[in-house]
């Protein structure tokens, strides 16, 4: 045995609970991979600021449903955000 996690998730509507239950497991697989070392950089600060001056851009998008603007970042190559973001 390696590792052991135990994934958690709320929900508030019990039509939910299947999507809950993905995202449990999913939240215990980061887990055990975290417990592992398996793409350990993605929690390295260092790593992240150069990543993101190297492959990303800053940008202003706006919610198109509720018209709050915020700073995202995105990828160079990618083109512009897909909804529900407008830049």
């Amino acid at each position: 045995l390696v590792a052991i996690a135990r994934g958690e998730q709320d929900y508030f509507d019990p039509s939910g609970i299947a999507t809950a239950t993905e995202s449990c497991k999913s939240n215990a697989l980061l887990r055990c991979c975290k417990d592992l070392g398996v793409a350990s950089e993605l929690w390295d600060p260092r790593f992240i600021r150069e990543f993101k001056a190297k492959h990303c851009i800053e940008v202003f998008a706006e919610h198109v449903t509720t018209k709050k603007k915020r700073k995202l970042w995105r990828r160079k190559d990618a083109g512009k955000l897909d909804y529900p973001y407008k830049e």
